[in-house]
């Protein structure tokens, strides 16, 4: 019984230190004091609200993180910066784009399984991070569907771009529930339940100023960084 005990006891400890480990990991990041953690449960970012036009929200989305960073540039500005061709559509534009401004975007391996792919997401919003989320609309939830996605979805559109930037625990067990994000179609904060997060989700970029301390990229993302 004492040894079963003492078993007990180191777990505790161990899975404590873990705790303050990530605590500290987070804390390293400049955008972490803007984290809000209020007694519901909810841990967030505030971010901007607006709405796309048309098939715009790839930069619509981007801007708005953009914002988060004090870098104010407008969803037309960075379609505009296309040429009028349909380049506005790819992340492989928005990381030309991004790169002007002394930003860029980390990709998330949608390769990751479902929990790591939660804790990945949930140490970027610790640090203060928004990322940018990439969605399957027929994979959608029916609570999540409006007539934004069906319509999209009636013109043969599924890919979708989203801002992540919230988790949410239970008051009481501390387990995670679900994930805050903001959508682009000028829709405010919405949730969504953690499996069905997962059960749509293409993949995430994380976006930071160039030269954010490595070390902590890599913690978020779950692997270092390769050097270029």
């Amino acid at each position: 019984m004492l040894r079963f005990r003492i078993i007990l006891l180191l777990f505790a400890l161990c899975l404590a230190a873990r705790t303050v480990c990530a605590a500290d990991m987070a804390r390293r990041s400049p955008y972490a004091r803007r984290v809000k953690r209020p007694t519901t449960g909810e841990v967030y970012v505030r971010v901007t609200v607006k709405k796309q036009k048309k098939e715009t929200c790839n930069p619509t989305s981007m801007s708005i993180i953009l914002n988060y960073f004090d870098v104010f540039v407008s969803p037309r500005a960075l379609q505009r910066a296309s040429g009028g061709t349909d380049a506005y559509k790819y992340s492989r534009y928005l990381k030309e784009q991004v790169a002007r401004f002394g930003m860029e975007m980390i990709p998330f391996s949608p390769k990751l399984d479902k929990n790591r792919l939660f804790e990945c997401v949930m140490r970027a919003v610790d640090c203060g991070l928004p990322l940018q989320w990439l969605v399957d609309l027929r994979r959608a939830p029916s609570y999540d569907v409006n007539e934004y996605q069906k319509a999209q979805l009636a013109g043969g559109v599924a890919g979708h771009a989203r801002v992540m930037h919230g988790y949410i625990l239970d008051r009481r067990s501390r387990e995670l529930q679900g994930f805050i994000f903001t959508d682009p179609w000028g829709l405010r904060r919405r949730t969504i339940t953690a499996d069905d997060m997962a059960g749509m989700t293409l993949g995430f970029y994380l976006v930071v100023p160039k030269g954010f301390d490595p070390a902590l990229v890599g913690w978020i993302v779950g692997a270092p960084r390769r050097r270029k």
